[in-house]
């Protein structure tokens, strides 16, 4: 590594301006979900309480939850990786901060003698 006073600079605008399209995403695929739910729940009754709809509900019930689990997970995934990158930035910016700073005093230091 070199000696190099100059300050680490990284492009965290970007990195923001990525992490605000991860949130509307994340957004979109919650309220996604639950509109799947809730439009699924509504024609639950339509199966019917003969033997053929008890049936037909044996069959769909467990994919169809295993969906609308997939799509509330999704959306917790998504958010997870939204606050991670919002921490990187964070972090990001902190390590350029600091850098700058010590930048600065080591070339005052080197300034003076």
């Amino acid at each position: 590594m070199s000696g190099s006073s100059e300050p680490i600079r990284v492009d965290t605008e970007k990195l923001r301006a990525a992490e605000r399209t991860l949130r509307e995403l994340t957004n979109h695929v919650q309220s996604s979900a639950e509109r799947f739910r809730s439009g699924s729940d509504a024609y639950g009754d339509v199966i019917g309480g003969d033997k053929n709809g008890k049936k037909f509900h044996g069959q769909f019930d467990s994919p169809h939850q295993d969906a609308v689990s997939a799509g509330f997970d999704a959306a917790k995934l998504a958010e997870r990786t939204t606050d991670e990158v919002e921490q990187l930035v964070q972090a990001l910016e902190n390590v350029e901060r600091q850098s700058t700073e010590t930048g600065q005093r080591l070339t005052g230091r080197n300034s003076d003698g």
